[in-house]
């Protein structure tokens, strides 16, 4: 850890296994606003070990201030944290087989405590909509909705999960962007611009309690209400990008998630969006794009 202050590491923290590298972290905020968590993998691509820990960065006279999670089955987790602080998501695939995933969720402020709710994610082919584009079965992003009862886990396979952590035995919601063909991928993006094409929804993010906004490999920017049953797979589409979507940041609370950054990499460019009048029931009007 680095203080800027003071320009100097502060502290160092090291798991139980060596030759690991950092797959996720997160600052802990309310409860755990003293805590860092973070998870680690194994730097060779064709292993999948690694753990979770959480770090108390503050106490510096303690000798034990790293506590690993139990019951991480794999490497190459990633965090999502609650708004409260009481409640660590940690989604990871099975050291033997990176397609079959868990989603975990702990009391992080109780260390050394079991997961208070685990579930198997569904098999990366169980729909015939979308079809997966990745053999490689990545987590790309995890959210937690402003209220903490619903959890969003994003997929390279263009496709995010939506779960009740209070009912999770199946997944609430199944939202998935239009697809194409690998072949058909290419050719639409990678060729264009020189490099492959990037595959799945990179991230997403919640706007209030009931939308999700998400970006996927088809270019689009999509909204999606929780309250709706989710028969029309396609959502609403904000905006429509000529790459695939490499990005998603959104301002903060004080603006209402007003404006999305949308950045997307293969010609190194920005476009800024408004999403208020996608919510509103208008096309999300571009405000600028600026080439990097």
């Amino acid at each position: 850890m680095y203080h800027a202050k003071e320009r100097m590491f502060a502290r160092s923290f090291k798991g139980n296994e060596r030759n690991r590298q950092i797959s996720s972290m997160k600052w802990g905020t309310g409860r755990t606003d003293r805590m860092l968590f973070f998870a680690t993998e194994h730097p060779d691509s064709e292993r999948n070990d690694g753990e979770a820990y959480a770090a108390n960065y503050s106490d510096e006279s303690s000798t034990e201030a790293l506590y690993p999670f139990p019951g991480v089955p794999g490497g190459g987790a990633v965090m999502a944290l609650d708004g409260t602080g009481s409640r660590l998501a940690i989604v990871a695939g099975r050291s033997d087989n990176r397609a079959r995933q868990s989603l975990m969720i702990y009391e992080p402020q109780l260390l050394d405590a079991d997961t208070v709710l685990e579930c198997r994610l569904p098999e990366f082919g169980y729909i015939a909509h979308p079809a997966s584009l990745s053999g490689e079965c990545h987590i790309m992003d995890v959210q937690f909705s402003p209220c903490g009862s619903y959890i969003a886990v994003a997929r390279d396979n263009n496709c995010a999960l939506i779960y009740d952590i209070r009912n999770a035995a199946k997944p609430l919601h199944v939202f998935g962007h239009v697809t194409y063909s690998r072949d058909d991928m290419e050719s639409r993006f990678g060729e264009r611009w020189g490099s492959k094409a990037a595959y799945g929804i990179s991230n997403l993010g919640w706007i209030g309690h009931n939308t999700i906004i998400t970006g996927g490999a088809d270019g689009c920017v999509r909204r999606w209400n929780t309250n709706v049953a989710t028969r029309n797979m396609g959502g609403k589409v904000i905006a429509r990008l000529d790459q695939p979507v490499a990005h998603l940041s959104f301002a903060d609370d004080t603006l209402e998630h007003r404006y999305p950054l949308i950045a997307y990499v293969p010609f190194n460019a920005t476009v800024l969006l408004d999403v208020n009048d996608a919510l509103q029931g208008r096309h999300g009007r571009q405000s600028i794009c600026l080439r990097l």
